[in-house]
């Protein structure tokens, strides 16, 4: 579903996002102050406005090496997901994501 939203839903056009991102460059235009944007969503809009108006987002640490804008995704994003091995699942959570997840590619 997320993915869906951040594939039809973004137009490279006027959004809420691409002013978003323009309004946090301007701040930090007139201020020096960056902005760091904390998003719980999965969803990829907010990158897609960042990458429209300042740089793409290829790998994990492009979130945060821009000096105006940074973008944290604490729970992960619809195209990506950091596995921490030392994580051990408990037992009876291990059979629900074996059985809801196998279709996906989270890894």
């Amino acid at each position: 579903m997320f993915i869906n939203i951040s594939n039809n839903y973004y137009g490279a056009g006027t959004n809420a996002y691409n002013v978003l991102i323009n309004a946090a460059l301007k701040h930090y235009e007139r201020t020096n102050e960056p902005t760091c944007f904390n998003t719980f969503n999965y969803d990829t809009l907010l990158e897609k406005a960042y990458e429209h108006i300042i740089s793409p987002i290829q790998e994990i640490d492009d979130y945060l090496k821009n000096e105006a804008i940074q973008i944290i995704k604490p729970h992960g994003s619809c195209n990506w997901v950091k596995v921490i091995d030392q994580y051990e699942i408990p037992k009876d959570h291990e059979v629900f994501l074996n059985e809801n997840l196998s279709s996906h590619h989270i890894r």
